[in-house]
């Protein structure tokens, strides 16, 4: 029967974390476990930030499927597109809850379909997004009625 533990040199990429002894000998799920979360919390958390879903420090794709997460993508487009409750709420009612959109449509002041197309043309990237958008200092976001 073959060994079906690997050792650190088969890895495409290694990673040894030292975790020390176990709090309660043979229990690898303690130290071994922790360091486990959050070495893949890292990982992950940087390849969101690689793919641009991360701006200024929030997490900005994301998909606002229930109360808390609107509350939050409203805060993210109040702050990032620099504009007020109702202004964030406008946008991201125009953009269908699109958090990257409406920060463009928002911080620009764009109509949805245009802001969509530029985030969509820059692959998503909120950060390129913002740098290719023209502004339109004219256009103000009001609530819908």
């Amino acid at each position: 029967m073959s060994n079906p533990f690997r050792t650190l040199d088969d890895a495409d990429v290694a990673v040894l974390i030292e975790t020390g002894p176990e709090a309660v000998e043979g229990s690898t799920r303690l130290g071994a476990g922790t360091a486990q979360k959050a070495a893949l919390g890292v990982i992950s958390t940087l390849a969101c930030a690689k793919l641009g879903h991360v701006h200024r420090g929030l997490m900005v794709n994301l998909r606002p499927e229930n109360a808390k997460l609107r509350a939050r993508a409203v805060d993210i487009v109040e702050r990032l597109g620099e504009v007020d409750e109702a202004a964030a709420r406008a946008a991201l009612g125009e953009t269908d809850y699109d958090v990257k959109a409406a920060v463009v449509a928002a911080a620009r002041r764009l109509d949805a379909r245009t802001a969509k197309a530029i985030v969509a043309a820059c692959g998503g990237d909120l950060s390129r997004a913002l740098a290719q958008a023209p502004s339109q200092p004219s256009r103000q976001f009001q609530p819908r009625a």
